[in-house]
């Protein structure tokens, strides 16, 4: 524990606002926490350029997500708009409607980083997202990124239909010279309870997945970056001082209807704390805002307690609450659920 204790990242000030273009995607993936077949919304133009004004420039990456982000008619001139501004534009992105040529105009447009989705080995990957040559075209978008100069990050969500798939993944991933892994722990929230609620990992396996990861990168002597969502505390730390990023205002979101929450959590919850509509970005991203906010849920979930689960996170409390999500396969472990921004790097 010490030693992982090490390389927990500490939280910093830089702000990094993860902005939901659209409800809509051309994928129906089977642990989407968001979208919903029917509902379709893009966040409109005007909303987006008041947040794209109001943000501080000289420390400030917007990370443009959905849905599907590439589906919006104008994310080019999204991405040069933001670019112009001296912001840091940023995707993530299924990668199944990125062929060579809209890769090289997202460039050109000014796209700082690119990331992908990938949540196992071929079959595995191809079976989440409902669509036979989903891989294959996210390895050769990832190929042709690289020669381009980007260096792509990965994320992968875990659970347990896909958790060994994903570990003999990660040797292909190296072997691409990606820039970072970025593990997630599944939560069966929202839409996802439909096909994999009960399949969230427990405390146990979470160690004894991380543990696998340590242990093919040395066999394997992978030189990719990993980095994973801590997600449980051992016994001895209960009782050392929460830090909620939360606080700190430095990953917000806002969604398609301008909505803005302090973290994606609170995004899971569905429990906004303002609109970009009514409020500025000054005041919603002001740490008084927020305190209040927060002083708030911790009236609504005050009722929550579990003398062996101690669930820190504000947001995971409220959705228990809500009865939004089903953490029973949890209950049994004598541990800490922390700030899911805290992570190990692997």
């Amino acid at each position: 524990m010490e030693e992982q204790n090490k390389n927990i990242k500490k939280l910093s000030n830089k702000i990094e606002l993860d902005v939901l273009l659209t409800t809509r995607c051309n994928l129906y993936c089977k642990h989407c926490l968001y979208v919903k077949k029917g509902v379709y919304v893009d966040l409109p133009e005007k909303i987006l350029n008041k947040i794209l004004l109001q943000l501080p420039r000289d420390k400030s990456a917007v990370h443009f997500l959905g849905g599907e982000p590439l589906l919006r008619k104008d994310i080019l001139s999204i991405i040069k708009r933001t670019d112009k501004l001296g912001l840091k534009p940023q995707i993530l992105t299924n990668g199944y409607i990125l062929t060579n040529k809209f890769l090289k105009s997202l460039h050109e447009a000014g796209l700082e980083t690119i990331g992908f989705s990938l949540d196992g080995t071929e079959n595995i990957h191809n079976f989440i997202r409902g669509e036979k040559d989903v891989f294959r075209k996210v390895i050769d978008a990832i190929i042709f990124a690289k020669k381009l100069g980007y260096v792509p990050k990965i994320c992968s969500t875990i659970h347990k239909k896909n958790k060994d798939s994903v570990l003999n993944l990660l040797p292909l991933l190296d072997k691409l010279n990606v820039g970072r892994v970025l593990i997630q722990y599944f939560f069966p929230v929202n839409k996802a309870k439909e096909y994999l609620n009960g399949n969230n990992l427990n405390p146990k396996e979470w160690n004894i997945f991380i543990n696998k990861i340590k242990e093919i990168k040395k066999k394997n002597r992978l030189l990719l970056k990993i980095i994973v969502q801590k997600v449980f505390s051992s016994d001895k730390s209960r009782n050392k001082k929460f830090t909620c990023v939360c606080n700190n205002n430095q990953y917000p979101v806002i969604d398609a209807y301008g909505n803005y929450f302090p973290c994606i959590l609170f995004f899971d919850a569905n429990y906004p704390m303002g609109n970009i509509k009514n409020h500025t970005w000054k005041v919603l991203n002001s740490q008084r805002f927020t305190k209040e906010f927060l002083k708030v849920i911790a009236q609504k979930t005050s009722g929550y307690d579990d003398k062996k689960l101690r669930i820190l996170c504000p947001a995971v409390r409220l959705m228990i609450v809500q009865k939004k999500l089903n953490l029973d396969n949890l209950y049994g472990y004598k541990t800490t659920m922390e700030c899911f921004h805290n992570v190990l790097i692997i």
